[in-house]
């Protein structure tokens, strides 16, 4: 967590938080589920066709890929703490 100084107009501080955490997982799935489909389709691709090749959307595509791969693979490694886990009644 970090406090800016530079706060936006009107107010009188910023604070910005980043977080990492193996659950981000799900959240690149389902970007890359909703890419998927507007690619396939080729829709709003001429856009971006004019000023880069279309290689390097899918050079992109394996990218997040593998990264999702990658934290799939360290949140089977992770274990869940006791206290996250439901308590049996």
């Amino acid at each position: 967590i970090g406090l800016c100084k530079v706060a936006p107009r009107g107010l009188p501080y910023s604070v910005l938080h980043l977080g990492n955490t193996c659950a981000a997982h799900q959240m690149f799935s389902h970007t890359v589920k909703d890419f998927s489909r507007l690619y396939n389709r080729k829709a709003h691709v001429h856009h971006y066709t004019e000023y880069m090749e279309r290689g390097e959307f899918d050079e992109a595509f394996e990218t997040v890929n593998a990264l999702i791969k990658d934290y799939i693979h360290l949140d089977m490694l992770h274990e869940t703490p006791a206290s996250c886990c439901p308590q049996p009644a």
